[in-house]
């Protein structure tokens, strides 16, 4: 019962959580076939044709300007990318052994700290 004591509480939050119809009243199919379902269906219905459908507000126009500056920006971003390097990191590089050993002990004394970058030279 936490949240019928919830709900006593705070109204507002039961009126946030109830279904709002929008539109036409369809109720889940079929007409109610009991005599209190189609009164009940009636009441509601003409309650809602009362109160009339939901009116949304139009859209305002989009300025000029900045339709002008959209196009400008996809104008540049597509020649950004027409100017890209295109890299074919997919493909396996194959190293020598030896080229191996030289990069890894490089690395190694750069963990140690002996070794600053720049001051050894691969070759």
């Amino acid at each position: 019962m936490a949240i019928a004591a919830n709900f006593r509480k705070y109204a507002q939050a039961l009126a946030l959580q109830l279904v709002l119809p929008f539109g036409r009243p369809v109720w889940n199919g079929a007409r109610p076939t009991t005599r209190l379902g189609r009164e009940i269906r009636s009441y509601v219905t003409k309650a809602m044709k009362a109160r009339g459908l939901v009116e949304y507000h139009e859209a305002r126009p989009v300025p000029q300007w900045w339709k002008d500056a959209q196009a400008r920006a996809r104008a540049m971003v597509k020649f950004v990318k027409e100017g890209q390097l295109k890299l074919d990191l997919s493909r396996t590089v194959v190293v020598s052994r030896s080229e191996f050993e030289r990069a890894n002990n490089y690395r190694k004394q750069l963990l140690r700290g002996k070794a600053e970058r720049g001051e050894i030279v691969i070759a």
